[in-house]
């Protein structure tokens, strides 16, 4: 006859079962991941060691991992360009951004890019899971589902069928119509990634304040983020009909113009921008790139210039017009121009290198060299110093010298 299993036996049983489930679900992850990652492994160490390839290295999380390097390789292949592409995945699920920059050192110096590529930021929103490196994976994994879900949950609640929920509804009537409310929600769903809610939140507090230059801003630049430029070009000009005043709109629609071909109507609206605020930085920068494109080097100046009085820290003001002096040989005032910017931005490793090289066309090598070690020091990776270096050394007579830095 048959011994009754006691309540204490099925209860050990019980958890033994469950432990050991556990136990066969974590060697089963921990096993996939070793060998996904060692697939992985294996096809970036082949991509590396393709000499003479532009290497493209990918980093981020899910959206990363075995996803669009594959493709992005074969795809840059087959455009033709006379450059023979390979991409690294370094992509690593559940990661986080925090997790990514601490690697991207290690990473730099394991592959050796020539560009990074980067898509990250999923895991650190709301169903955010740090980056555990010592963590069960059968808790990550069990973290990761009751996260989704709960974000699922919540986002289906606060903000789906269109306000039809009574709550949220007479939420965003409070006060007699906010017209902000679904304005601030447009761009929560724009965050999101969600055009079509987007699209309908923007035009529904344009419904309860038709003359909102703010909103008809947001969503024109609803439409120019995805590619409907049309749409996004009659929007921005009913927002500067109902606020002449707003400059930022006349960028943008600057913009639309001269990538359809109409310099003139481009050159109009920055101006116009100008003529209502006249002490803008900005005015004056997006004007100076606008004469840059369109090679008139002389106006650009004059306007970044004022833009970099207006704004002593716009850098890039200081770099554009740094260029532009070498390339015309103004020696004296590139030099004026990049040891003022070194001023105000002594860790920036290429002005140093473009004074290095200022000086080295003037023949004060030495003064050269310590700028260019410089560089070198802020930026170990910046092979136009280590080049500039090896033509001192060389024209020197210093070969040794010459030879470590080829």
């Amino acid at each position: 006859m048959l011994a009754k299993t006691s309540l204490r036996q099925k209860i050990a049983l019980i958890t033994f079962g469950i432990l050991l489930t556990i136990l066969i679900l974590e060697i089963g992850l921990r096993l996939g991941g070793f060998i996904a990652l060692s697939w992985q492994e294996h096809r970036n160490l082949q991509s590396i060691r393709q000499k003479g390839e532009f290497r493209i290295l990918c980093l981020g999380e899910s959206t990363t991992q075995n996803q669009y390097p594959r493709y992005l390789e074969e795809i840059l292949n087959q455009g033709n360009l006379g450059i023979k592409f390979s991409v690294v995945d370094g992509g690593l699920a559940g990661t986080s951004t925090t997790a990514i920059l601490s690697q991207l050192e290690t990473n730099l110096d394991k592959y050796k890019p020539d560009m990074v590529v980067t898509m990250m930021g999923t895991n650190d929103a709301a169903s955010y899971i740090p980056y555990e490196a010592d963590t069960l994976r059968v808790y990550k994994l069990a973290r990761l589902i009751v996260a989704h879900i709960a974000a699922k949950f919540n986002e289906f609640n606060l903000f789906s069928k269109e306000f039809l929920n009574p709550f949220a509804k007479k939420a965003l009537a409070y006060n007699s119509g906010n017209y902000l409310a679904y304005k601030e929600l447009g761009q929560l769903y724009k965050k999101q990634g969600n055009f079509h809610k987007a699209e309908r939140a923007f035009k529904q507090a344009m419904e309860i304040n038709p003359k909102s230059s703010s909103v008809y801003d947001e969503l024109g630049q609803l439409y120019q983020d995805y590619g409907k430029i049309s749409e996004a070009e009659h929007i921005f000009e009913k927002s500067i009909e109902f606020d002449p005043k707003n400059d930022l709109v006349y960028y943008r629609l600057a913009r639309i113009y001269k990538d359809q071909g109409k310099p003139a109507e481009a050159e109009k609206l920055l101006k116009r921008a100008l003529e209502f605020n006249p002490e803008s930085n900005v005015a004056h920068h997006e004007l100076a790139w606008f004469y840059k494109q369109q090679r008139r080097p002389e106006e650009a100046e004059q306007l970044f210039l004022k833009a970099i009085q207006l704004n002593p820290k716009n850098y890039d003001a200081y770099m554009v017009l740094a260029r532009f002096y070498i390339s015309q040989k103004k020696i004296i005032e590139s030099e004026q121009i990049l040891k003022k910017f070194i001023g105000l931005n002594p860790k920036n490793g290429f002005s140093y290198y473009l004074l290095g090289q200022v000086y080295r066309h003037q023949g004060r090598l030495a003064e050269s060299e310590q700028l260019l070690k410089k560089a070198l020091e802020l930026n170990p990776r910046n092979d136009k110093a280590v080049a500039a270096l090896a033509t001192i050394y060389a024209e020197i007579g210093e070969n040794e010298l010459a030879k470590k830095y080829e």
